[in-house]
């Protein structure tokens, strides 16, 4: 698709590509996503494989095996996922929970050239995986085995129960190792 499509309903399709918009106003169910522009949705997200460049707007949840987004990602509800790298730019993404088993949150590389106003932030009240890594986040609890903390983050608690690091321009309230066995 080329332009912009909006659908009153439910989506269901195998693949799309889209290079524009897609806006639709119940549930999308897509196996395979490739947008450059915005896609969203008046509910629920499910996907196999996303790749957005631009702004991904979930106005329920997002559950996807992998999903990457370069851009802004705003969900109204939880983020499931296996894999999710989010490459932020120029504004405020927010999600209220994000669990995935490998989570990056970074400005682009563009962003982080520039040094500028460009630079984007992710707002969140839970990320929980296994492999944490995140920049220009503020969250209030961070739960993982292998926790990076980076540049630009504000987060009331980390757990973890293998490793943790943190970058030391990074406000953290309070940190605990966690038995992994409880």
């Amino acid at each position: 698709m080329n332009g912009h499509v909006k659908v009153s309903h439910h989506v269901q399709m195998e693949h799309v590509r889209v290079n524009g918009s897609l806006d639709a106003g119940g549930s999308v169910r897509i196996s395979r996503i490739g947008i450059n522009g915005g896609l969203s949705t008046g509910a629920d997200l499910f996907a196999v494989k996303g790749v957005v460049n631009g702004t991904l707007d979930v106005g329920g949840n997002l559950e996807a095996e992998e999903m990457t987004v370069r851009g802004i990602l705003r969900v109204s509800g939880s983020v499931i996922a296996r894999e999710l790298t989010l490459r932020l730019v120029a504004q405020a993404s927010r999600v209220n929970e994000l669990r995935s088993r490998t989570v990056s949150v970074a400005p682009t590389v563009l962003a982080k050239w520039f040094r500028s106003s460009r630079i984007g932030y992710l707002n969140a009240e839970l990320v929980e995986g296994e492999d944490i890594r995140l920049e220009n986040t503020s969250a209030a609890i961070v739960r993982g085995s292998r926790v990076h903390i980076g540049k630009g983050c504000s987060i009331g608690r980390v757990e973890y129960t293998e490793t943790f690091s943190a970058d030391a321009q990074a406000e953290i309230g309070s940190y605990y190792k966690i038995d992994a066995r409880h």
